[in-house]
This record gives structure tokens, C-alpha cells and sequence, in this order.
């Protein structure tokens, strides 16, 4: 019943394909009649990547040209054919394929495995947004627009699988390289229970950088405790966006100030391409900054940052100090205990008018008297500091959560 009512509205609905036009490409975007631009066509493939890490669902699109292909089949037909093909659906695998006929001006939507997870409704709804659009000509909005709609869709029916640190979509890593990233990483959640992730994408869609990284990190099902601790570093290639997202605890530990000073060394190495010394050193500075927050003062505006040589120099300038004030005390007190001076007579202490014929003391002649104190009590308070602190803007993400972050252009 299913593929009866997909196949009249797939002869019902018409369009003239869409997006503006680009070379074929491998993954989730078939292009066989030539009509998608290379960046768009970027921008598509990398959003259909994602829907398969978010979802474990996957979802093709396909443009033909039925006149050019040697075998005349139905755009049911080759649906099949190209599932085959691909061997989707064998492996308990599912997914949607989105087919566009140019020839035959039609759309079709062939969903392959478990096909109970799309419904008639919602496919009939996916034909009705290619309706809205095409009447416009804005084709690339509508492939964008039913990209949304099957994420909204798997959202619901399907749930979120928990993403893994690093996602590199853009393909910017080796194998090598995003193991020992995935190292430090490992390593930052054990010391901090703090959670971090690397997203790379070709594209963002519709959404502002800021929005696509805190759904990145929201929906992704990262952060660690009830508060979801954590941040997301993400590179857009497309536009070359780079931004931080923060939540929980991230957002104390990483304010708008720090995270600029952050990256004030990464941005040099992501412009010249050096990614992975740009994550390296990112992630190194995230280890800091953590560090640095375990004191109560994250660094910010008037909170100097503390490297592991700070901290090192900053004990042995407090043993020099202390073992200088401790001889500077002991040779004063010395000093003033060695007052005492040898007499060859005890006249000096006797009153003059006191002394009889004989020669004998009358008395003790003391010319001045004076209280020594040889110990001193101190009592010293701290001197508030006149600097403010410039703290974390928020802003609440499509979740519901709150989230800090800042990011820019590299």
C-alpha cells in the first residue's frame, strides 16, 4: 500500500530539479544529471553525513536523466536497483532515498530496510515541501528544508546515538592523527569528568555557526552530569567558521574572554592548515584552562592565566623569598641580643653620693631603664582586588539549554 501511494504522488508531484548544479560525488549525494553547484552540493553531503552519525539512519539523494540511462526503468524500479547496488538494506542498515527524474519532472521517495520507521503521512509531507518550493524555483531551500524536516523526524521516532568525541566530517584528519587527539581527550574527561568534542563540517545549513554547535553538542548527547559539563569545538569549511559551544560547567570555566585568548594561537594554524597542530594545541589549552578553574578563578579579565612553568617558577620564587626573609629575621634578632659590653668595674652602677669612707656601695646607680620586646605579632588582611571579571554571556540553545561560547573567521 505503501509503495502505491509513494508511486501516485510521485506522478502527481512534479518539479524541475532543483539546487544549481555540481560534479557527482561519493557518499550520501548522487548527482547523475549534473545539477548540483559544488558548494551546495558540499553543504547537502555534509548534513546527510550527519543525519547518519545522529541517527544510525541514512538518507540518499539522486538525480537522473532516464532518456541518457540504457535501461528504461520506472523511478520505483531504479530505486530498487540502486539499493541493490549499494547493498542497502542487507545488514539490518535503513534508510530513505530521495530520487529526482529531470526527464520525468518527478520526485519520489523510497525509504529501504525498516521501512516501518517513515511513515505515508510524513513522506506525503516531505512531497508537499517539494511543492512549496519548486513554485518558487528555490531549490536548494527545498533540499534543505526536507533535510530538517527527516531530522526532526528521527529525532522523535528514532533518538539520538551518542556521538563520539571527534567527528570529522570534513575529512581535515588521518586515522593516526584523530587517535592521538582522541588520547587527549580521554585523558581531559578522566582528570575533569569534563566532556569534549571535535566536529569538522563542509556545512551548516540554514543555521548560524552558534546554532549549529550547540545542536551539535546538545543533540549529539554530549556532557558529562545532570548539567551535561562540557564544550564542542567546531570548524565550518564551508564558510571557515571556527566556535566554541560551552555547557554546564564549561560555561564557569571558559568565559567570552578566555575562550578568545584561547584561540588566539589555533586560528593561525587552522588558516594555514596545520589541523591537527590546531587540535593538539587546542585541546592543550583546554587542559589548562581547566586546571586554572580548579582554583576558583578562571581565567578572565583580571585572572591571569597559569601555565604548568608559572606555576613551577611560582614555587621556587616562594622558597627564594622565604628562605631570604628568614636570614634577614635571624641575623636582626641576632643582633640585637649581642648588646652586652664587658666591665672591668662595678663603680659604673654605683651611686656616687652613696659611698661612705670605706669604699662601700650604698646603693645602684641605674641611668636609664628600657622595655626590649623580642618577638612581634602581625596581623595582615587581604587587599580586595579592584578587577572585575568579564564572565560568560548565554544564550539558550534549540534544546532548552543554556550555553556559552564564542568563536570567529580563520
Amino acid at each position: 500500500m505503501k509503495k502505491v501511494l509513494s508511486a501516485i504522488s510521485a506522478v502527481t508531484l512534479v518539479f524541475f530539479l532543483l539546487i544549481p548544479a555540481a560534479a557527482q560525488s561519493e557518499g550520501y549525494v548522487y548527482d547523475n544529471a549534473k545539477l548540483l553547484d559544488n558548494v551546495p552540493g558540499e553543504v547537502v553531503q555534509s548534513l546527510l553525513e550527519q543525519l547518519n552519525t545522529d541517527y544510525g539512519v541514512s538518507m540518499y539523494i539522486i538525480t537522473r536523466n532516464s532518456d541518457d540511462e540504457k535501461e528504461k526503468l520506472n523511478v520505483e524500479g531504479y530505486s530498487q536497483k540502486f539499493c541493490d547496488e549499494k547493498g542497502l538494506g542487507k545488514n539490518g542498515d535503513k534508510g530513505l532515498l530521495a530520487v529526482f527524474d529531470v526527464d520525468k519532472n518527478m520526485s519520489y521517495f523510497y525509504p529501504y530496510g525498516s521501512r516501518d520507521i517513515f511513515s505515508n503521512d510524513f513522506m506525503n509531507g516531505l512531497f508537499e515541501t517539494v511543492n512549496k518550493y519548486y513554485s518558487g524555483g528555490e531549490y536548494y531551500s527545498m533540499y534543505l528544508e526536507i533535510i530538517k524536516k527527516v531530522d526532526g523526524y528521527l529525532y522523535e521516532k528514532v533518538g539520538l546515538q551518542k556521538q563520539p568525541n571527534i567527528i570529522d566530517n570534513a575529512g581535515l584528519l588521518s586515522d593516526d592523527e584523530e587517535s592521538l587527539l582522541l588520547q587527549k581527550i580521554e585523558n581531559i574527561v578522566e582528570t575533569y569528568s569534563f566532556d569534549v568534542a571535535i566536529i569538522t563540517t563542509n556545512g551548516i545549513g540554514n543555521k548560524t555557526i552558534a546554532e549549529y554547535s550547540d545542536d551539535s553538542y546538545d543533540y549529539g548527547g554530549y556532557g558529562i552530569g545532570p548539567n551535561y559539563d562540557g564544550l564542542a569545538f567546531v570548524i565550518n569549511m564551508g564558510d571557515r567558521d571556527y566556535y566554541t559551544t560551552t555547557c554546564g560547567y564549561g560555561i564557569t570555566a571558559f568565559t567570552d574572554y578566555g575562550i578568545e585568548k584561547m584561540c588566539e594561537d589555533v586560528v593561525p594554524l587552522l588558516t594555514s592548515g596545520d589541523y591537527y597542530e590546531a587540535f593538539s594545541l587546542y585541546l592543550d589549552n583546554v587542559s589548562l584552562f581547566l586546571e586554572q578553574a580548579k582554583t576558583g578563578k578562571p581565567y578572565d579579565v583580571g585572572n591571569k592565566l597559569k601555565t604548568t612553568e608559572d606555576y613551577v617558577a611560582g614555587e621556587i620564587i616562594v622558597l627564594v623569598v622565604s628562605l631570604v626573609i628568614s636570614a634577614i629575621i635571624a641575623f636582626s634578632v641576632r643582633s640585637s641580643m649581642n648588646n652586652a659590653k664587658a666591665k672591668t668595674s662595678a663603680t659604673n652602677y654605683i651611686k656616687r653620693s652613696s659611698v661612705n669612707a670605706a669604699g662601700s656601695a650604698g646603693g645602684v646607680n641605674l641611668k636609664s631603664c628600657s622595655d626590649v620586646f623580642m618577638y612581634s605579632t602581625t596581623s595582615k588582611t587581604p587587599k580586595q582586588s579592584s578587577s572585575s571579571s568579564g564572565g560568560s554571556s548565554t544564550h539558550i540553545g534549540s534544546s532548552g539549554r543554556s550555553h556559552g561560547g564564542g568563536g570567529g573567521k580563520f
